[in-house]
């Protein structure tokens, strides 16, 4: 019997099982039925063990050159024989059941449950089989777990199952729209933000909009603030949304009655904005021509800070000197654009600034206004 000749060969070669099993790719289950079960390899397997015994087909199927030469003289001078064997292949290995995520899984409330999200069921004969399913998901149940039995049986009848345990739980938290993304005011005036909540719904606890937690903002001071609507579930799944509000300053001019805005007494209403944008940008390289998220040259920087705040403005150094209100350096206010010809950079405070400087170099704050000719305030 072959398989009894390749347990001789693997105590004579000096193998292990386990070493047999690992070179071959035969499971050592299926190697322990040949002995077990008196059955031989798959007609697949045959070339594959032949080079891991380092034996011939030949040998490994019938008498190796010294045994037909004993036994038969006359062979040695030349003569040939033939010899055939019939064996039968056999598939031995049942299917292979994959839990993806593991035995124990949770499902969010009210979503669809798709088995293939979760089960792979794989034959190394048949392929990817659908699987026989035993129970059923509700997912509105939060109840305890819900246990499936997945069975998968190939076309040689093997057969293999596993458990899937299913906790269905609320995990999505509420969604809040707003009407607007941005407004703007003048200092002073009232502002009521529950007028910008359009709606908060919750997959499991429906309508939250009365749940809603409204913010403020105080508009005694120009700027730019972001107000932070949040709302949980009774699950405790917090969602919030978030409103731009743009306070902007307001003097009454000479002439009774008439306001005029944008003089250069006008703080920079996106300051602390673009000079915390810029500070996250530290220790970026310099590169001729970009303008991030991680690489820049001097315009560039600006141009990405001052767009985080929600100003757009040109990626040039000489067009920026257009973008906004000319003023001197000693009247800089941090987020300004200090400006000097081929260089611009942004004033932080107290004699500082940030840059990207040249080729070489990586986005830094340094010292000494006095080198710039202007500031720009856009």
């Amino acid at each position: 019997m072959i398989s009894e000749k390749i347990f001789e060969l693997i105590l004579r070669n000096g193998v292990t099982q386990k070493e047999f099993s690992e070179e071959t790719g035969i499971s050592q289950s299926t190697i322990s039925d040949w002995k077990r079960k008196g059955t031989n390899p798959s007609a697949d397997k045959i070339l594959k063990i032949c080079e891991v015994l380092k034996v011939t087909p030949y040998e490994l199927l019938g008498e190796n050159e010294t045994e037909r030469n004993a036994r038969n003289p006359e062979m040695s001078a030349g003569n040939e024989t033939e010899k055939t064997i019939d064996f039968a292949v056999t598939d031995d290995d049942a299917p292979v059941v994959t839990l993806k995520n593991g035995a124990d899984v949770t499902l969010n409330y009210g979503s669809d449950f798709n088995l293939s999200d979760y089960v792979d069921v794989t034959d190394n004969f048949d392929g990817v089989i659908q699987p026989q399913v035993e129970g059923s998901i509700d997912n509105h149940k939060e109840d305890g777990v819900q246990t499936l039995t997945i069975k998968a049986t190939d076309s040689s009848g093997n057969e293999s199952s596993a458990q899937l345990n299913v906790a269905v739980k609320d995990t999505e938290a509420p969604k809040i729209s707003l009407s607007k993304s941005e407004v703007s005011v003048n200092v002073g005036a009232s502002l009521d933000l529950s007028n910008y909540l359009s709606s908060a719904t919750d997959n499991k606890d429906g309508d939250v909009k009365g749940k809603v937690s409204i913010p403020s903002v105080s508009t005694s001071k120009a700027g730019s603030y972001t107000a932070t609507y949040t709302v949980s579930d009774a699950a405790g799944n917090q969602g919030s949304a978030s409103l731009t509000v743009k306070v902007n300053a307001v003097r009454t001019s000479s002439k009774k009655g008439s306001a005029v805005t944008g003089t250069t007494s006008r703080p920079n209403y996106y300051g602390t904005s673009v000079v915390g944008a810029a500070y996250s940008r530290l220790g970026c390289p310099y590169v001729w021509g970009a303008e991030g998220p991680n690489t820049f040259d001097c315009s560039g920087l600006v141009k990405w800070c001052y767009a985080k705040a929600g100003k757009s403005l040109p990626h040039s150094s000489s067009a920026m000197k257009s973008s906004g209100t000319v003023i001197s350096i000693s009247s800089a206010q941090p987020g300004d654009i200090l400006w000097r010809p081929g260089h611009v950079a942004i004033y932080i405070g107290g004699n500082q600034y940030i840059h990207a400087p040249q080729t070489g170099d990586v986005v830094k704050v340094s010292s000494g206004v006095s080198s710039f000719t202007c500031a720009i305030r856009p």
